[in-house]
């Protein structure tokens, strides 16, 4: 079994990514780059990652990925999983219909 995605389409996609992470500069900027690429696209559950996998897709030092995980977590940017643990991922995007039926 091997790590590639099996659709073409997937495989493009990874390798837009990678070449995205080689632009970022901080370590922050390629983490959320990441997670963002696992998150639900319909937002209803959130895509964590193991902190080895976001080091790995990364490229930034293990060191580097726990402090600015932890930084981020503390900033509420990241969230932590309750069930695994070393797994992180952003959290998901507060529904603005709530608003507009309240105003409604």
């Amino acid at each position: 079994m091997t790590d590639q995605p099996a659709h073409p389409d997937a495989q493009k996609a990874r390798s837009l990514v990678r070449q995205a992470l080689r632009c970022l500069d901080t370590a922050e900027e390629k983490i959320t780059l990441v997670l963002d690429e696992q998150r639900d696209p319909l937002g209803l559950e959130i895509g964590y990652l193991h902190l080895d996998q976001i080091t790995a897709r990364t490229e930034v030092t293990r060191k580097t990925i726990e402090n600015t995980l932890s930084r981020l977590v503390k900033d509420g940017k990241v969230v932590r999983s309750a069930q695994a643990s070393g797994e992180y991922g952003l959290p998901l995007p507060q529904s603005s219909e709530a608003g507009q039926t309240a105003e409604a």
